[in-house]
């Protein structure tokens, strides 16, 4: 008789452990699914309180950052064509304001991404205006940045308020969120930027003043000097 050799017990243990790291694969993709859902899910019911609260901090920080920058590039623009001013501290003024303005073209473009995210959340008090697209659209896009552009106070945008929050709305915000909240990190960080080339300034400029106050009691030892040897006039410590 002849032997019947079986490969079944060697294969046996190798299609056992594929079976269980399979099993394990999808179990993890299964609870990725449904962790994303579940994310989805509190968001889709979160709305109606998030749509506001996101969109206006965010309307907020933007626009807070937009006036701050004027006003810092207005600031370093007097400094650097002041007359008491020398040619290393104007330098120095004008590379301060090259980042002011490179971040408030970043600003510009951040705002003008904003508009356009939070318009269909919008509910404007005259929607027969709202339907003249391309006034609206020519009024709604100026920006004042100081280059002679217009500026972004419209009077149906500062009066449109959130629509209330539906199916639509929600559903929406579900595809948004993530945006939103990448461009406030973003926002923040421009934000930090800002305020440590601000600090940073300021910290020239102190400097500067201590050693211009340094100079001034220099000259007036020296003149208490002349007077000591002139009149016999001293000094009071």
């Amino acid at each position: 008789m002849g032997v019947a050799i079986s490969s079944q017990s060697q294969l046996a243990p190798i299609s056992l452990a594929s079976t269980i790291i399979g099993f394990i694969s999808f179990a993890f993709t299964l609870a990725t699914l449904l962790r994303v859902f579940w994310n989805e899910l509190q968001t889709f019911s979160a709305a109606k309180s998030e749509i506001e609260d996101h969109l206006t901090n965010l309307k907020q920080s933007l626009y807070e950052e937009r006036s701050t920058l004027k006003r810092a590039r207005r600031i370093h623009q007097r400094r650097r064509q002041s007359a008491h001013t020398d040619a290393k501290e104007r330098e120095r003024e004008s590379a301060l304001d090259v980042a002011f303005r490179a971040m408030q073209r970043t600003n510009k473009h951040a705002i003008q991404q904003f508009i356009i995210l939070e318009r269909p959340f919008l509910e404007y008090p005259d929607a027969e205006r709202r339907k003249s697209s391309d006034k609206y659209d020519e009024a709604y896009y100026g920006y004042s940045s100081g280059d002679g552009t217009k500026d972004l106070e419209v009077a149906e945008y500062s009066m449109a308020g959130y629509k209330k929050c539906g199916f639509r709305e929600r559903l929406h915000w579900v595809h948004k969120k993530e945006t939103v909240t990448s461009m406030t990190k973003a926002q923040s960080l421009m934000t930090i930027r800002r305020m440590s080339l601000q600090f940073n300034g300021f910290s020239y400029n102190m400097r500067d003043f201590g050693m211009n106050f340094n100079d001034i009691d220099d000259r007036l030892y020296e003149i208490e000097d002349r007077l000591h040897r002139v009149v016999g006039v001293q000094r009071i410590a």
